[in-house]
C-alpha cells in the first residue's frame, strides 16, 4: 500500500486493501519537525469488506531532541542514526551536521537508539511529557580495534593475507 494524502476535511481513502490487519497512521512532513503526531490505529479487513469511520487523533506530543556525540571528544556525530520506540510507536531519523535529531512523539515512555557505521551502537530511555521538550545525549564510544601482524613459520610478514 502506498502514501495516502487526507484531504482538506481530514477525511482519507486507502483503496486496494487486501485481506489482512493493519497499523493505519499519520505521518505529519512538516521540518524540522513536525507539527502533529499520531498513535497507530489497528484495523482489520475482511476479503470484500469496506472498514468505515476509521478514526486517528493527532496531538502536540511532545518533542524529543537527541544529540550524539563521540564519548572521548565530545563532537557531535553527523549522520548517526537514532531510532525511538515504545510498545506501539516507531521512528527514526539521522542526525544533522550538528549531531542532533528531532522527534514530535506521543506522550510515553521510549528506548532510544543510535548508531553510526565504525561506532559502537549506544541505547538509552527516557520518557516524553506532552507540550515539553525531552533532550537526550547518547555519547558513542570509539570502537575496539584489534591489531597484530601476519607472520610465516620462520617469522617473515606476510604481505597481502
Amino acid at each position: 500500500m502506498g502514501k495516502v494524502v487526507s484531504a482538506t476535511d481530514g477525511s482519507f481513502q486507502i483503496p486496494d486493501v487486501p485481506p489482512g490487519s493493519y497499523q493505519v497512521t499519520a505521518n505529519f512532513t512538516n521540518q524540522p519537525t513536525a507539527n502533529w503526531v499520531a498513535t497507530p490505529v489497528p484495523v482489520t479487513v475482511a476479503s470484500g469488506q469496506t472498514v468505515a469511520d476509521v478514526q486517528i487523533q493527532a496531538d502536540k506530543g511532545g518533542i524529543l531532541e537527541v544529540t550524539v556525540r563521540g564519548k572521548n571528544n565530545h563532537a557531535p556525530i553527523a549522520d548517526s542514526s537514532v531510532s525511538v520506540n515504545s510498545d506501539d510507536f516507531n521512528r527514526g531519523a539521522s542526525t544533522g551536521t550538528n549531531g542532533v535529531a528531532y522527534f514530535r512523539l506521543p506522550a510515553g515512555q521510549f528506548n532510544v537508539y543510535a548508531s553510526k557505521p565504525n561506532w559502537s551502537q549506544v541505547q538509552t530511555q527516557t520518557a516524553v511529557t506532552e507540550g515539553q521538550t525531552t533532550q537526550v545525549t547518547i555519547e558513542l564510544p570509539v570502537p575496539s580495534k584489534v591489531t597484530g601482524t601476519v607472520r610465516d613459520e620462520a617469522g617473515a610478514a606476510v604481505v597481502d593475507a
